[in-house]
Order: C-alpha cells, then sequence, then structure tokens
C-alpha cells in the first residue's frame, strides 16, 4: 500500500521531538540575524573614490596628504612611468 508524500511527511515530521524542533529555529533564526549582519555590514563600507583623469590622459593621485595633485603616465610597452606634478 502506498503512502502519499504529504501523509509520510506528516509523520516523520512527528517523529521530530518537540525540544530538537524548537532548537532547530532557534538555530534558524540565529543563522539569519547572523548572516542579515554580514549582509548589512558589508553593504556599508565605502568604496575608495575614483581617480580623475589628467590632462595628458594619466590618473591624478593625491599627494602631501592631499594638498596637490600629480599625474601619472605609465607606459605598458616600456614599463615606464612618468610624474607630472
Amino acid at each position: 500500500m502506498s503512502v502519499p508524500a504529504t501523509q509520510a511527511f506528516q509523520r516523520r515530521r512527528r517523529e521530530v521531538p518537540e525540544g530538537r524542533r524548537r532548537m532547530n529555529m532557534k538555530r534558524f533564526a540565529i543563522v539569519t540575524v547572523f548572516a542579515a549582519m554580514l549582509a548589512a555590514g558589508g553593504c556599508s563600507k565605502s568604496s575608495q573614490p575614483s581617480t580623475s583623469t589628467g590632462p595628458n590622459g594619466g590618473d591624478l593621485v593625491p599627494i602631501k596628504a592631499g594638498a596637490t595633485y600629480a599625474e601619472l603616465l605609465a607606459n605598458a610597452d616600456t614599463g615606464e612611468v612618468t610624474v607630472h606634478t
């Protein structure tokens, strides 16, 4: 005799003790809260400001504690780096 799937599920559910079911629900709630905290913490991190493009097409980077900027130009073929202040 075949037992429908819902009855088989209910039969298995009844076999789990009440204390263990509550403990599993507490674990699920704790894990959910912890995951939400990690997600919220990851979203609140600020990213570095994007670099601007200088007049020669290089990247502007702050120097002297942000008082002035220098433009970095790099040549990928030769590995040469030029700094314009």
